[in-house]
């Protein structure tokens, strides 16, 4: 029997529609009717009953043509778009597009891995400098006594005066600083390949290059800074023999572009580099390794936190995950307490270290719904960054709004859970930050905010 051309559209159609629910299905972790809200969102009109038609026509053509194949595609695109930090939303929209409707190759099968490569060397090299010079902890003679024959007496005490300065560039937040001080590194290592010089400096421009990144407001050129920082990280990772310093941030990278799979990966490699360096670097550079430690973990709950924000969450794999973040998040919380007390001299290195690690540890704390350990978290990590800030009527530096936008956004996360007086604080707050408001304007309602989750007999006058 011949197909007639109304047949063949119908087949047609099917197999599209076919594409379409695998990758709803998939990995974007949905159901016809997420779908058909997601359209209607979108500004697409369509019941449930004619949105099953559609999908499984019987006889004649679907009452919606190709249409609703490309709307679909640019809402899986918006949700997937992370799966494919090589190309650019558009590219990957009409990529996606063109595997609904003609069955091509899908985009998500020719993901790249460059991380892999990154980390196939670390389980057999793995190796934390003696001379993290980037943390404080390590005494100034002892990088006079390690580079004296290297680079001379003089020599010496420049890569002395590199570390004191790139500490304080880092608990300032002066990211450029940072760069100049990493490019002054490069140049020095470069003279002499024999000392970890070059490693170090690559490490430390990548870390700045990073968090450049974070507070571009352009999306394409955040993009092109983290493709940058992937680079000088998995470069690092050669010249200091898969140190996890490197391995760590090369991950961390990775996963704000959007590989999670590979970036978990990248953190667990990191993890059993310091386990594997733990003996010899803790006899000659403790507070190095205890801190990467901490550092390696809370990204890697962040990751798997993000994960699982993507994944189902009435399935037995997405309870036991959850089951993970929390073992982890305890865990993690009590190494900061012994690990970061360690650098109390070192303030404002200090104080930012300890707001990080609570924004980050609320993020899992929310990822498992467990709101009110999340909120209390947030509020000391607020507490922490305005004790770093001026009481002036100066406005916020770029390095202080990106912090709060990133304190603000994870808080955002949680607030239907705050309580009413919190809630409202927090939202004169967030005003406050987008306005670009004086320090004195944000510590005031930053310690509103504070107060406000406070029991209520503290705020009674």
């Amino acid at each position: 029997m011949t197909m007639t051309e109304n047949d063949r559209a119908i087949v047609e159609w099917r197999e599209s529609a076919q594409r379409l629910m695998s990758l709803w299905r998939g990995p974007v972790g949905g159901t016809v009717d997420t779908l058909q809200r997601a359209l209607k969102a979108d500004g697409y009109v369509l019941d449930g009953a004619s949105l099953a038609h559609n999908m499984r026509p019987k006889g004649r053509k679907p009452r919606y043509g190709s249409d609703l194949l490309q709307r679909a595609a640019k809402i899986i695109a918006e949700k997937l778009r992370h799966r494919r930090s090589d190309l650019d939303l558009k590219e990957f929209e009409e990529q996606i597009s063109r595997h609904i409707e003609t069955g091509s190759p899908s985009p998500l099968d020719q993901q790249p891995s460059p991380a892999l490569t990154q980390y196939s060397s670390v389980t057999s090299n793995a190796g934390l400098s003696a001379f993290d010079l980037w943390t404080p902890g390590l005494a100034d003679q002892a990088i006079l006594d390690r580079f004296t024959a290297d680079f001379g007496p003089e020599g010496a005490e420049k890569v002395k005066d590199l570390s004191i300065s790139a500490i304080d560039a880092i608990g300032r937040g002066d990211f450029q600083d940072q760069k100049l001080i990493a490019e002054e590194a490069i140049e020095l290592g470069r003279a002499a390949p024999q000392t970890p010089m070059e490693g170090e400096g690559l490490y430390l421009l990548a870390e700045a290059t990073r968090l450049l990144a974070d507070l571009e407001s352009d999306h394409d050129t955040a993009r092109q800074l983290r493709k940058e920082a992937e680079q000088k990280y998995g470069q690092a990772v050669d010249k200091l023999c898969g140190d996890p310093r490197a391995v760590r941030g090369l991950a961390r990278t990775v996963e704000v572009l959007g590989n999670l799979p590979d970036a978990l990966k990248g953190f667990k490699h990191a993890e059993l580099a310091i386990e594997m360096n733990d003996i010899a670097a803790a006899s000659s550079n403790p507070h190095s390794i205890i801190h990467e430690r901490v550092r390696s973990l809370r990204h890697k709950i962040t990751c798997l936190a993000a994960i699982h924000a993507e994944m189902p969450k009435s399935t037995p794999s997405a309870r036991r995950r959850a089951d993970e973040i929390r073992t982890l998040l305890q865990q993690s919380e009590a190494h900061h307490r012994d690990a970061l007390g360690r650098f109390r001299d070192h303030d404002q290195w200090w104080l930012i270290e300890w707001f990080m690690a609570q924004v980050l540890h609320a993020k899992g704390w929310i990822a498992i719904s467990e709101y009110g350990f999340a909120i209390k978290r947030l509020e000391w990590a607020l507490n922490q960054r305005l004790e770093m800030m001026q009481a002036d009527t100066n406005p916020l530096s770029s390095v202080e709004l990106g912090n709060l936008h990133w304190w603000a956004n994870t808080v955002a996360a949680a607030a239907p859970n705050l309580e009413y007086d919190q809630g409202r604080s927090f939202q004169e707050l967030k005003a406050a930050i987008d306005r670009g408001e004086s320090r004195l304007t944000i510590k005031s309602l930053g310690q509103s905010f504070i107060t406000a989750g406070a029991a209520p007999w503290t705020n009674l006058s």
